[in-house]
């Protein structure tokens, strides 16, 4: 993901990411920042179902940011 993210960066520097992860402590603090993520969201535990109304609000929120911007 990080090295994706990385790519990403260098080629379109005002492209929006949300990173995706089921392990944020595999997350040192500041990387995501350090390399332009916009936000992280958490997957949902095994078993449990992932909220996609908080994805699409932040989708919305970025987007919203973009065009303000």
């Amino acid at each position: 993901g990080l090295e994706l993210l990385k790519r990403v960066k260098s080629k379109a520097k005002a492209t929006r990411v949300i990173m995706l992860t089921g392990y944020p402590e595999s997350i040192e603090d500041g990387v995501l920042e350090r390399y332009g993520a916009d936000e992280l969201i958490l997957k949902a535990p095994k078993g449990s179902r992932f909220n996609t109304r908080n994805f699409k609000i932040k989708i919305k929120e970025l987007m919203s940011e973009k065009e303000e911007g």
